[in-house]
This record gives C-alpha cells, sequence and structure tokens, in this order.
C-alpha cells in the first residue's frame, strides 16, 4: 500500500489475506469487481478519491493497521485526531471510539496549571483544530 502525500509517499508491506479477514473496508476493496483487486501496490487516495497520495498520514495509518492486525487501540494522544479520522474513513468504529474517548477524557482531567494557565487545555484543543481545519503548523508555534 502506498499512502503519504505526493512529495512523500511512503509504501507498507501489508496481508492482504489479514486485512480481508479483518477489516470491512479492505474485505469490500479487495473483491474481484474492484480494481485494487488486481494490482500489486493500492494507493490509498484519502477523500478526493484521484489516483495520488492525498495525505494519508504515514504514522497514523500504522496505528490503523496495527489495530486492525492486533486488535489494540492505544494510540499516542497527539495521534488520536488523525486515528479518529483514518479510523471513521475506513470503518473502524471501535478504534474511532477508543481514540475520540481518549481525547474526551483527556480534556475532562485537564486542569489551569497552579499559574492560572490553560495552556495545556488550549495545546490539546490546538492540536485538534490543526488536525481537523489542515492548518500549518507556523499557525500554532506559541
Amino acid at each position: 500500500m502506498v499512502v503519504g502525500d505526493l512529495e512523500n509517499p511512503q509504501e507498507i508491506l501489508v496481508s492482504r489475506k489479514i486485512l480481508v479477514q479483518k477489516s470491512r473496508y479492505f474485505h469490500m476493496l479487495f473483491q474481484p469487481n474492484f480494481l485494487e483487486s488486481s494490482k500489486t501496490a493500492v494507493v490509498l487516495t484519502g477523500l478526493d478519491h484521484t489516483a495520488k497520495p492525498q495525505g494519508i498520514d504515514y504514522e497514523g495509518f500504522l496505528y490503523l493497521l496495527r489495530y486492525t492486525y492486533t486488535g489494540k487501540t492505544h494510540v499516542p494522544l497527539d495521534l488520536c485526531p488523525i486515528v479518529s479520522h483514518l479510523a471513521d474513513m475506513y470503518l473502524e468504529p471501535y478504534l474511532k471510539y477508543a481514540c475520540d474517548h481518549t481525547i474526551k477524557k483527556l480534556l475532562k482531567q485537564a486542569q489551569p496549571l497552579p499559574n492560572g494557565s490553560v495552556l495545556p487545555m488550549i495545546l490539546i484543543l490546538a492540536n485538534i483544530v490543526k488536525f481537523q481545519f489542515g492548518i500549518s503548523n507556523s499557525f500554532f508555534n506559541l
């Protein structure tokens, strides 16, 4: 499989047999009536369905594959928004729930610093907003 973007496509070796057995999305994708079933390398294209990689986050996709192969849902907080989005795209509702739950739990537990600063909560929300709206990292340099 190829994920990433035009400037930095990343190839990932996968077992089609395992993906077909454990993932509804890949089970459908590799059916004989789909073009991808006969390709040796499948380019995952994102939401616009062009034939080019469209920003499928490589590290986030590895966590999606890890879940598909093992059922493990532990995802680092900074990747939770990305993995939640990928889980939604690739029909993995339990992984999406686990990521969303992690974010919500952390936001509920977040407390202002002793000096009254709410910076930790703002940074968590900024990471979520940055991903959801595709805002560049330079916007959030604090």
